[in-house]
């Protein structure tokens, strides 16, 4: 029995010792083989200047330089530092002195290499997911108040794009993607969930996609081109019969008609002179837009129509010829400034991205001719070079506003520019080498304003605040670097210092700037120029406020921000600018008197109400029912005797065109904000009527909350359900697992009820389409779709 007994008793001695030799070892110990004594962080890793593995939190596989690729490059150099330990001839100061600066050199190549990417993490990538993903370490990482980036792996089910790119990383637009509509419904269904009204509102935003995305589709088709569109849609007559040239002195006839000019003609124009056929157009333009603004009287319907039509033909003219135009006319300074006509006069209605496409071509052949350099000029004569020269600079404000208008980067970039500025400019005393503080306080305002040359300046230092934003910034690489997010860095409490610092910088500029105009803008109590740029200005100084306001919440994602009130209270700094910015630009809107002016203005006038709306909405007990009152009465602006007729859907002119889209945007945005005044009981329905100071505001409040007005009209159309309208549907049933829209059959038509569908293309049998709003309410879907505009947001849903 004892010798049966004996190797168990044995067995279990070795059982023991072994459990007595296992020592819990850090992951760099291991790799080195050497003995770990346990500690967090281990003795080893600390004295030889590496990150210990209990020092890190768990993370994905990183592509980054690991502590055993960094120990063997600094291998020789730590060594060395170690060799200085047995050298006995140096005195000890001196030896001290000299250790220290070695600890110095290998922490700081320490620090560097952490930061740098792997070749053997690369060559040995196996993930599905981009490499880029695998350099940010910070998951979810936000990027601005609506978007954050879900860093898992692609599948089959997964494949929507982090960003809405479309809209450029940091715009207000962002608002449009899946994030920013549930930010916007998380607010109304927080205390309104089952209110009927708030049904409506989400059924008005899910068919806004639907809308927008007809329009986005319209255009696109246009461009692909333009004159064979014009064909199908506007002038059948000419699709089997008559010459691409006869179509397109039509349609300058049609134009010429319009706004009764009988001077400009159109004989001798062919296909083989395009950049003629561009000259002669922007003449039209020109004269169009003044026909417009001088227009007084009634506004009926028919007008607006017209002037949409028009609108519609002069770029359906222009996209034909502007790019073989661009190639044959391309040492013409002259072909520069045409474009540039055309763009001041037409930028209120086309697609921004399409229109930064026009500045980009335009630019890059005004670089190419050499027009941004001092060397151009010699041999003119000052009259001609004076020209030449405010054309110049023309070209480099318009490349910052339209990337200020489409969320991009510009492309001129300051160290290729020497170029004088125009003489009347200098003789108000600035010129091309002032820094922007010397700038805006060196130029004489009262002289400029006296010569007429006052906003024209002023659009060059706005462009150079936009520059010196996009460069300090928002593409500077010390704030917009990968590398921040890496687990390694640990300067981030330096970065944001600095980036502190910079921001308070533009924001003073801003300032400065604004109460330089302040005397000029008050005078401003008409449409023309002067409103004109006091809208820019405004509009842009909000993009850069809320690019800035991005870029910090952006920078928040870090986790080991010691300064993290700092940039919480800069937040709250910036939001609140930027709503007064806004509330400031709609208020002198109000002044304006010309409805079509109105209407031109209304896409910038938009983000100044989505700002306005987005903070309040936020804000509701913060003195919000002011805000309504402004909102309702610049709305009111729109309602007119017969305004239902422009949405005839007859003629397309108005119903597929940007300003029809952008208006019922603000509409929507509007109601949405006098719902949550509503809904949080700051202010009952009745009361809110009653605080309507005109009859203007009262009847837009009215119809804003009735969604059978003629606001809302198009909306209620039977349109084809855009790639928005389905994801929004998907996410909510993969947020509930279930199907509840499965069993939702598409209506079918009669013909005898009035409605036409909206579509580009045959609809699929497998179509969603909510075009019957009474079906749409009656589906109990609400608590789902509740829990599915939160599913992105890190805040806790709220009791219900």
């Amino acid at each position: 029995m004892s010798d049966i007994s004996r190797p168990a008793s044995n067995e279990r001695k070795t059982k023991a010792n072994a459990r007595h030799r296992v020592n819990k070892a850090c992951v760099v110990c291991r790799r080195r083989k050497i003995k770990c004594n346990g500690v967090e962080p281990c003795t080893n890793c600390e004295t030889s200047g590496l990150i210990c593995s209990f020092e890190l939190k768990p993370h994905r596989a990183s592509v980054y330089k690991q502590e055993e690729e960094i120990r063997k490059e600094l291998r020789t150099m730590a060594s060395y530092r170690k060799g200085l330990d047995n050298l006995t001839y140096m005195g000890r100061e001196e030896l001290a002195t000299l250790v220290s600066q070695m600890e110095t050199t290998l922490k700081t190549y320490r620090d560097q290499l952490r930061l740098t990417v792997s070749p053997d993490a690369i060559a040995n990538y196996s993930n599905t997911s981009s490499i880029e993903t695998a350099l940010v370490e910070v998951s979810p990482i936000i990027f601005n108040q609506y978007e954050q980036g879900l860093f898992r792996e692609p599948s089959d089910n997964y494949k929507r794009l982090p960003l809405s790119i479309y809209f450029g990383m940091y715009s207000v637009l962002t608002l449009f993607s899946n994030n920013g509509f549930g930010w916007l419904f998380k607010k109304m269904f927080r205390t309104s969930l089952d209110q009927e009204e708030t049904k409506k509102t989400f059924y008005l935003y899910l068919k806004f996609f639907d809308l927008s995305s007809l329009w986005f589709q319209l255009n696109t088709t246009q461009i692909g081109a333009p004159l064979e569109y014009c064909k199908k849609h506007y002038k059948p007559a000419f699709q089997n019969a008559g010459s691409t040239m006869d179509l397109v002195v039509d349609m300058m006839n049609d134009i010429s008609a319009v706004i009764e000019d009988n001077d400009i003609r159109f004989s001798g124009l062919s296909l083989e002179n395009p950049s003629r056929i561009i000259t002669q157009l922007v003449r039209l333009v020109r004269k169009h837009s003044a026909y417009y603004k001088q227009k007084s009287g009634l506004v009926t319907p028919l007008d607006v129509k017209q002037l949409y039509m028009t609108e519609e033909y002069i770029h359906l003219i222009f996209m034909e010829f502007f790019q073989k135009a661009t190639c044959t006319s391309f040492f013409e300074d002259r072909y520069v400034e045409d474009i540039l006509d055309y763009l001041d006069c037409v930028f209120w209605k086309e697609e921004y991205v399409t229109i930064n496409g026009i500045v980009s071509t335009i630019v890059s052949r005004a670089v190419n001719i050499g027009m941004n350099r001092w060397e151009y000029y010699i041999g003119m004569s000052e009259e001609q070079a004076d020209k030449a020269r405010q054309v110049w600079w023309r070209c480099f404000w318009w490349d910052k506003w339209a990337s200020t208008l489409a969320g991009k980067s510009s492309l001129l970039q300051n160290d290729s520019i020497n170029c004088l500025l125009p003489r009347r400019w200098m003789e108000v005393g600035i010129d091309e080498s002032m820094s922007l503080d010397i700038l805006i306080k060196s130029l004489d305002y009262e002289a400029a304003y006296s010569s007429g040359v006052l906003y024209e300046a002023s659009y060059y230092i706005l462009a150079k605040l936009i520059d010196f934003n996009n460069v300090s910034i928002i593409y500077n690489k010390r704030f917009t670097d990968f590398r921040i997010f890496s687990s390694n860095f640990n300067d981030i409490d330096t970065v944001v210092d600095e980036l502190l610092d910079i921001t308070s910088n533009i924001l003073s500029l801003f300032d400065l700037f604004r109460s330089k105009m302040a005397p000029y803008f008050d005078k401003i109590d008409k449409t023309g120029p002067e409103l004109d740029f006091f809208v820019i200005f405004h509009f842009c100084h909000n993009e850069v406020l809320s690019s800035i306001e991005n870029l910090i919440i952006r920078i928040l994602s870090h986790n080991n921000i010691k300064e993290e009130s700092k940039l919480r209270n800069r937040l709250d700094e910036l939001g609140r600018s930027i709503f007064e910015v806004s509330r400031v630009a709609i208020e002198k809107l109000i002044v304006n008197n010309s409805l079509f002016e109105s209407i031109r203005l209304m896409k910038l006038s938009s983000i100044s109400i989505i700002r306005i709306v987005t903070f309040a909405v936020d804000h509701p007990d913060e003195g919000m029912l002011s805000s309504a009152i402004l909102l309702c009465k610049f709305m009111g602006r729109f309602a007119f005797e017969n305004q239902h007729e422009i949405y005839d859907l007859d003629n397309r002119y108005v119903f597929d065109l940007q300003p029809t889209v952008t208006l019922i945007f603000s509409f929507i945005l509007v109601r949405i904000f006098l719902q949550t005044l509503i809904n949080v009981k700051i202010v009952t329905q009745e009361e809110l009527l009653g605080y309507m100071t005109d009859s203007e505001s009262l009847d837009m409040c009215k119809l804003l909350l009735d969604i059978s007005s003629w606001c809302f009209a198009p909306l209620l159309q039977d349109i084809e359900m855009s790639p928005m309208h389905r994801e929004v549907l998907k996410s909510i049933n993969e947020m509930t697992g279930c199907q509840f829209f499965a069993n939702f059959k598409r209506p079918v038509n009669q013909g005898n009820d009035g409605r036409q569908f909206v579509s580009l293309h045959t609809p699929t049998e497998d179509l969603v389409s909510l075009v019957n709003l009474d079906e749409f309410l009656a589906l109990d879907i609400f608590p789902h779709v509740y829990e599915a505009v939160w599913q992105n947001f890190n805040t806790p849903s709220p009791d219900l």
